[in-house]
């Protein structure tokens, strides 16, 4: 069945959305990205640039705004899985604190029930989740929908870079707190680029903040930052709490210029690991030629990007126990792992390359095939590639894992 397509509208935008800073723009990273939601296909364009005067790094021109809400409802359902991004016990660590008894506890981006979210409501006396998405739980479309001056405690939680206008956001946000009111956010720290460059792929990010850029814009409302962290509950973030005060304290301050050099070896390693996206894809396409199979473990972004150039095929099997994701893959073969051993022996395929778009899986997974046609078969070639992972790709034959 084909599927509708959704082609980002891009405004342009001439200011920096930090500082107001008008001049040009260095630009790092251009893409354009296909995204596979529930019900339609989205393309995004991706211009990622720094501001010369604030260093504050952004996608421009910027994504429509309901354009965005459409994609989030549609490739970002309510989490029924169990399983977060997040670590819950730091994150609950983090809340204890600066949660009390008795407090309002307001949260923006909330996605489903967790440990965290039961030890909130034991806590706070009154609990207030916001979230836009209406696949997703909440009490509240909007900030806007917050009464004045209730708010004990709010929390953002990997959101910030999400928003078009964070400035305006704050501002709202500041009517909605108590007096002395304490702010939690935790947002992707664009100064780990340089040792991973996984946020730098996430398409949907318009922010890419850095420490003291995050600061600065909080206390530029008017709050005061008491404190600041890499330790948080989610991988390559920071963590900073915000006070509501009358004038803001000095900001926490970094050698700016180390911000962008971090943004261009994270875009180096992009390329790199292009480059070996590539090698792959040609290994794929040669076997498909001589009528060879290739199994991919993990139905992922990076498996849709391996066999985009290729027609429908029998000779790739994708083996992912989520089958939620089959729609993604219409033309070849998406099973659970139990089920890959009886696939092969039905269609008498011989397997000499398999390839593994996570690394921690990837000893996992091959201890389940010992004693299936896979193994009986000799011979297999293996790519692991992980952009999370470093080095995030490297290659060897079956004996070696053993």
């Amino acid at each position: 069945m084909r599927r509708n397509l959704v082609e980002f509208i891009y405004n342009g935008k001439d200011a920096c959305p930090l500082c107001d800073e008008k001049s040009s723009f260095q630009s790092f990273f251009s893409s354009k990205k296909l995204v596979h939601g529930v019900s339609n296909d989205y393309l995004f364009s991706i211009n990622i640039v720094g501001c010369p005067n604030c260093r504050h790094v952004f996608l421009n021109p910027i994504p429509d705004e309901d354009q965005l809400l459409l994609y989030y409802s549609d490739c970002f359902p309510k989490n029924t899985s169990g399983c977060f991004f997040y670590d819950e016990k730091k994150r609950i660590a983090l809340l204890e604190g600066v949660l009390k008894e008795g407090d309002t506890y307001c949260e923006i981006g909330s996605n489903a029930n967790s440990l965290v979210d039961k030890y909130i409501s034991l806590k706070a006396k009154k609990v207030i989740m916001i979230e836009p998405n209406e696949q997703c739980r909440s009490d509240v479309p909007d900030l806007d929908s917050v009464h004045p001056n209730s708010i004990d405690v709010f929390a953002a939680f990997g959101v910030l870079e999400h928003l078009i206008n964070v400035r305006g956001f704050i501002q709202t946000l500041k009517t909605k707190l108590k007096s002395g009111a304490q702010v939690i956010v935790e947002v992707p720290n664009v100064d780990e680029y340089d040792h991973n460059f996984t946020n730098l792929l996430f398409w949907e990010h318009v922010h890419h903040f850095s420490r003291e850029n995050l600061v600065s814009l909080f206390e530029e409302v008017g709050f005061r930052a008491t404190s600041w962290s890499r330790s948080c509950s989610a991988p390559l973030c920071m963590l900073a709490t915000f006070e509501l005060v009358a004038d803001g304290d000095e900001a926490f301050l970094q050698n700016r210029d180390l911000t962008f050099q971090s943004v261009r070896n994270g875009v180096e390693k992009i390329r790199t690991f292009q480059q070996c996206l590539n090698e792959i894809c040609e290994s794929i396409q040669r076997r498909a030629n001589k009528n060879q199979a290739t199994i991919i473990y993990g139905a992922n972004e990076i498996t849709s990007y391996l066999i985009g150039s290729l027609a429908e095929s029998d000779n790739v099997i994708i083996i992912d126990d989520d089958r939620s994701k089959k729609h993604m893959f219409s033309g070849f073969e998406c099973l659970p792992a139990v089920e890959i051993d009886g696939f092969l022996r039905s269609r008498n395929l011989v397997v000499d390359y398999a390839i593994f778009s996570s690394h921690h899986l990837s000893s996992v997974f091959w201890k389940n095939l010992q004693g299936t046609s896979l193994i009986e078969s000799g011979h297999i070639e293996i790519d692991v590639l992980d952009y999370k992972f470093d080095p995030f790709f490297y290659r060897f034959n079956q004996g070696s894992l053993t």
